[in-house]
């Protein structure tokens, strides 16, 4: 789960079901994209945004 002391605070939160997964996913201040696998109830993957880019402040999923 979350560990507000590493990724930081929620910044924007989105679902989608892969076929294989669904999965929750969430970036924060700190800049990590995360998708938590509800199914399963683990991480899924992790993305690391590079801060001198900005700030995330929100985030769109596509399936295509």
């Amino acid at each position: 789960f979350l560990d507000p002391k590493d990724e930081g605070c929620v910044v924007d939160v989105h679902h989608f079901n892969s076929g294989a997964q669904t999965v929750l996913a969430y970036a924060t201040v700190n800049g990590f994209l995360v998708g938590w696998d509800l199914r399963s109830n683990s991480n899924a993957w992790t993305l690391r945004h590079d801060l001198r880019l900005g700030l995330i402040t929100s985030f769109a999923v596509d399936m295509h």
